[in-house]
């Protein structure tokens, strides 16, 4: 997020000499401010006044049922900002993001995939047309059929080939909890394909700190946080991520560290408990409260911060993420069916310290499972040079 340091020094000549006042004022975060006024179209919906290094106020109102907040502007800086609601555009449908299996209400939602039918025909469809349809769900090859890929086949199968440079193979049952593998989507949901000499399917979360990673290649990257414990990766190893005692002394129950705009927070990772590495600094995030705080990033695996939400929402990522059934491609990604208050939205707020002590305007009703105000971007939604949510 953008900020400026603002260094104000004022020269005032009194008898040939020169005084500098406000040498390296230093800017804070703003103050936000929930209005009760519920905002038309064209009506105001976030006003930005004040300069960073006295008292600036952000004053945010919901905007009324079909429209958004559209304002332009940094509000980190002494700009004036007078966001205005502009009526919505009706989101369009989604298409071709459904696998075989999965079930749809419209062929246009399916993926266009090569399958083959019962009596071993083939059809190819390209990725960007429809795919088949039938009895709610896009269509796919069945369990023993021919497959050219994993896409080929229906939710609970893989392609499974003799060699991997084979053209052709045959769905089959996705590997249960031990099975030898060659890579994660062969295995079940909440499985993950793992091992130095011979890979193997293993449950999620299931890594101890310090634990060297063995994937298949290129599977580091997408699945190393869901297998480690802590749910951190750092050089190839499972660690535990927590902030730096030395800088942060005082750790909140809510494991919330506050800071100071434009200040870096620093973190440790511990791949025991007597050997740690300092972890990438990060920026202090201004809060969306009403008194100016900043937090730093939640520390992953401080004990106050797992205590308050961090195995929560491992939890969280276990049901709805990686026992989402869905298809073996869309492995780790949000469950069709997910329950209120475990969207990405809601688990990409519980993981941002933004958030923390957020006024009524921001509290969004759906993310319950874990206390804290959080925002409503179906209700209200803020400008695009602003958030950038993360988990």
């Amino acid at each position: 997020m953008k900020s400026i340091l603002i260094i104000a020094m004022l020269a005032i000549a009194v008898n040939a000499d020169i005084i500098f006042l406000n040498e390296d004022a230093k800017a804070k975060c703003p103050k936000w401010v929930c209005s009760s006024t519920v905002s038309d179209k064209d009506g105001a919906c976030l006003k930005g006044e004040g300069k960073m290094t006295e008292t600036r106020t952000i004053t945010v109102n919901k905007c009324s049922s079909g429209n958004a907040c559209n304002s332009e502007g940094d509000v980190f800086s002494d700009n004036k900002i007078d966001g205005k609601c502009k009526a919505q555009d009706k989101p369009t449908d989604p298409k071709h993001y459904l696998y075989p299996g999965e079930e749809a209400t419209k062929a246009e939602q399916c993926l266009g995939v090569t399958y083959f039918k019962d009596d071993g025909t083939r059809v190819d469809k390209a990725a960007d047309a429809d795919g088949d349809f039938a009895d709610n769900k896009c269509v796919g090859s069945k369990k023993d059929k021919k497959c050219v890929s994993n896409s080929s086949c229906i939710v609970g199968l893989y392609c499974k080939k003799t060699a991997a440079t084979d053209a052709e193979g045959v769905c089959a049952d996705l590997l249960a909890k031990d099975a030898v593998c060659t890579a994660s989507k062969e295995c079940k949901d909440n499985l993950f394909c793992h091992g130095k000499d011979t890979k193997k399917c293993i449950d999620a979360f299931s890594l101890a700190k310090g634990t060297e990673l063995f994937f298949p290649e290129g599977e580091v990257a997408l699945y190393g946080n869901f297998v480690c414990a802590s749910g951190e990766v750092n050089s190839g190893k499972c660690v535990d991520k927590k902030y730096d005692s030395d800088a942060h002394k005082e750790v909140l129950d809510s494991g919330l560290v506050k800071c100071d705009y434009k200040s870096k927070c620093k973190y440790n990772y511990w791949t025991s408990d007597k050997d740690k590495t300092a972890a990438p600094e990060e920026d202090c995030n201004c809060g969306l409260n009403g008194d100016g705080f900043g937090y730093c990033p939640f520390a992953t695996n401080d004990d106050k911060v797992t205590s308050a939400r961090g195995s929560k929402i491992i939890s969280i990522y276990k049901e709805t993420f990686l026992a989402n059934g869905r298809h073996t491609e869309a492995k780790t990604q949000q469950s069709l069916k997910a329950a209120k208050g475990k969207t990405l939205t809601c688990l990409a707020q519980y993981a941002n310290s933004m958030y923390a002590g957020a006024g009524t305007c921001f509290k969004n009703e759906d993310c319950t499972e874990i206390s804290s105000g959080f925002i409503n971007f179906s209700l209200f939604a803020l400008v695009t040079f602003f958030f950038a949510l993360f988990f």
